[in-house]
């Protein structure tokens, strides 16, 4: 039996919604292996289960849910940041619902999984390897009826060759049973087009990994239309590194530190000073940003299209890697050095790249104002401020958190709130007891975990922050640690929520939504949208490019900039001019029913150092509106 898919919807970029002072909250689920149901298949959630949440958050006004990375792991691997793949799904999210068997063989796989979740149901963990297991047989099973299917054709004609280079992977994998530098070498190459040329037996099983991946991307492409028509945004985990055994670094070779034999010449951590988490051996691959910056930085953004697929909201995992340093790791001696990051330029093709997604820093560790901050601000993407961080000042107090960020008190790599109180000091229970007492909480007396649990949640929610993010663990008492970073153990990433979900109560939350005005007022922008401390100001630093980007409901047909600072065309320094860009075809997007206009102006190299600013209007029709209405003139500082 196959359901029908969700009518495609869109809504607005979410910069878009955040304006004058509008903030929001969404849930953070980490993955949908967490959800318990009676219908949950072989004993953990899917897909199908994710639209049940969607429900339930629509009612109280969360807007924003967040995952883990997709990427299949394969079988023995239950962490989201190991991934085979960066431009791949995982089968362990299969909806089998959505799969094309027969009605005969639907049923009787239904009452198999039913028998299946019953002989799981006492445990507090999921079998992943079980459960991606069986999947992928169903696939299979599935991928052996399958006649002539023109959209199916359609797909393997048009498959990138990234796509194409995983399915072909996973074949080898499964042939040689081992890590692809000790299999033979006409296949330790990475030559895809070759390889498949060379041996046309593996074509059956290439077409069936290229199968899996179509009935994949469709029902995540159908959740998100599902999502997006509930007004709800994926937040989707962009991981940095990929893994050594990886499709991404068999078939790029060239672009990691890598030995002769394919081995690693240094592997991914993280030493950064005062890091919240301490050093960490990731052992991840690490790209050669410095010899190969131009192709590393298109091979990046190659992943996050696949991304935006399936979502316009993305967290970019340990950003300090991209504009700070990166840290590099001897596997041998487990001695490391830090090197310089890529600085400005991913940041910029990303944000050029993907004028409607919003990105958001992970960045956790180093923290500085001139290295990590500023860089941040000028191209727009938020950071995060979390409680937990509670040893500098910038995590702990709200009041010292700036609005363009994103706060939470836990995620999947920290302990749960009631964990971490109950293991908090003396000193620190004070001093959070009177934050809370301080900004009078609905339940500042702390009489019991859901008094802690609602206290902190509406304490973090009263910041300025753009977004608060929520834990459903949290909101479910549940005190166990989703994971624990460098610690090998059989619950890591396989937790089981101890809540049905059909008895999951989102209630509590609707109630500090409310108080801390945190509910999106209209379904869609209904006025223009102009915030310098988005996306909307860009400076690139190589080109001297300037752009101004702003939301309308309505195309507008022309942008106005009054300012001083002079245009690559214009010989006049420091006197106040006015320039009209006209808005035509090439300078708009248009997503559901919101126009994202901008306009792009070159600084001439020979601009004097000092502080510039302008302001902007724009006309729709024979109106003028005024786009510094609630705010002053941009300021501009040439270095």
């Amino acid at each position: 039996m196959i359901k029908k898919t969700a009518k495609p919807s869109v809504l607005p970029p979410l910069w878009t919604q955040l304006y004058q002072g509008q903030k929001l909250a969404g849930l953070d689920l980490h993955s949908s292996t967490y959800l318990v149901s009676q219908q949950s298949w072989y004993g953990a959630g899917d897909l199908v289960h994710i639209r049940e949440l969607i429900d339930k958050m629509a009612k109280v006004g969360l807007r924003v849910l967040q995952l883990t990375p997709l990427a299949d792991s394969g079988p023995d691997e239950p962490c989201p940041y190991k991934g085979l793949s960066n431009f791949s799904l995982n089968p362990i999210y299969l909806d089998l619902s959505q799969v094309p068997f027969s009605d005969r063989v639907f049923d009787s796989l239904k009452m198999f999984g039913l028998v299946q979740a019953k002989r799981f149901a006492s445990t507090h963990t999921i079998n992943y390897q079980q459960v991606y297991v069986y999947k992928t047989r169903l696939l299979k099973a599935a991928f052996s009826r399958l006649t002539f299917n023109k959209n199916f054709n359609k797909f393997c004609t048009k498959v990138s060759k990234d796509v194409l280079a995983y399915a072909l992977f996973k074949c080898l994998k499964e042939q040689f049973q081992t890590s692809w530098q000790d299999w033979p070498a006409q296949y330790k190459t990475g030559n895809v087009k070759a390889i498949i040329k060379n041996y046309p037996e593996l074509k059956p099983k290439v077409k069936f990994y290229l199968f899996s991946q179509w009935i994949l991307q469709k029902q995540w492409q159908s959740l998100s239309n599902y999502a997006a028509a509930k007004g709800i945004y994926l937040m989707l985990d962009k991981a940095i590194y990929p893994e050594l055994d990886s499709t991404d670094v068999w078939a790029n070779q060239h672009l990691f530190y890598l030995k002769k034999d394919g081995q690693a010449e240094f592997v991914s951590g993280c030493n950064s000073p005062k890091d919240p988490f301490g050093q960490q051996l990731w052992g991840h691959a690490v790209y050669r940003f410095d010899q190969k910056s131009e192709a590393v930085i298109d091979y990046f953004i190659k992943s996050v299209a696949f991304l935006n697929k399936f979502s316009q909201v993305i967290r970019l995992d340990h950003t300090l890697a991209l504009i700070w340093k990166y840290y590099l790791i001897d596997p041998k001696t487990k001695k490391g050095k830090h090197q310089e990051a890529l600085g400005y330029q991913l940041l910029q093709k990303l944000k050029a790249t993907f004028p409607s997604t919003y990105f958001i820093a992970e960045d956790a560790g180093y923290v500085s104002k001139s290295e990590v901050d500023q860089p941040l601000q000028e191209n727009g993407l938020p950071g995060m401020r979390c409680l937990q961080w509670y040893g500098r000042k910038r995590y702990r107090d709200i009041t010292a958190y700036p609005d363009d960020c994103i706060a939470f008190i836990n995620n999947h790599d920290t302990p749960t709130i009631l964990d971490w109180w109950q293991n908090l000091s003396p000193k620190w229970k004070t001093y959070f007891k009177k934050q809370i007492k301080k900004h009078n909480t609905l339940h500042s007396k702390l009489r019991n975990q859901k008094e802690i649990m609602l206290a902190f949640t509406e304490l973090v929610s009263q910041s300025v922050a753009q977004l608060v993010m929520f834990t459903l663990q949290d909101l479910l008492l549940d005190i166990r640690r989703y994971n624990e970073p460098g610690v090998e153990n059989s619950t890591n990433w396989q937790l089981k929520s101890p809540t049905e979900l059909k008895n999951i109560d989102l209630q509590s939350v609707k109630t500090i939504i409310q108080k801390t005005n945190r509910s999106i007022k209209t379904p869609l922008i209904k006025k223009v949208v102009f915030s310098p401390q988005l996306s909307e100001l860009v400076r690139r630093h190589g080109g001297e490019e300037f752009r101004l980007q702003v939301a309308t409901a309505k195309k507008i047909t022309n942008l106005i900039i009054t300012t001083n600072l002079p245009f690559k065309t214009d010989d006049a320094i420091g006197a106040w001019r006015e320039k009209t860009f006209t808005i035509k075809t090439d300078a708009y997007l248009k997503i559901g029913q919101t126009y994202i206009s901008w306009a792009n102006w070159q600084i001439p190299k020979n601009t004097l150092k000092g502080n510039y600013e302008f302001a902007a209007s724009i006309t729709i029709g024979d109106k003028k509106i005024d786009l510094m209405e609630f705010g002053k003139n941009l300021k501009i500082e040439i270095i």
